[in-house]
């Protein structure tokens, strides 16, 4: 029993790591990329979800600011943890007591 609870934590936490990094990719890719066209006058980035942990903004043409907020990176990264280990036992308890 503790080892197939240890598989599943095991899983669910390289799981988390995937949907961690997918969610910044996309949180990238939604600014830098949008339906509307091109915003060449906005330069501003930032990245994470639900807590921006990264930001980068340009105050003349030529001067950019960017810095990591440390806080928010990791309680994303707890966030994100959690509700993929908590999803992921839903998941397969469920699969196991149909079977």
């Amino acid at each position: 029993m503790r080892r197939v609870i240890f598989k599943k934590l095991l899983i669910s936490t390289g799981l988390s790591v995937l949907v961690f990094f997918s969610v910044s990719f996309v949180t990238f890719l939604a600014q830098i990329h949008t339906p509307f066209g091109h915003r060449a006058e906005d330069l501003r980035l930032d990245i994470g979800f639900p807590l921006t942990y990264y930001y980068e903004f340009s105050v003349d043409s030529c001067d950019v600011l960017l810095g990591w907020k440390l806080n928010a990176l990791f309680a994303d990264i707890i966030i994100t943890w959690a509700l993929t280990v908590v999803l992921y036992f839903l998941f397969t308890q469920k699969k196991l007591v149909k079977s």
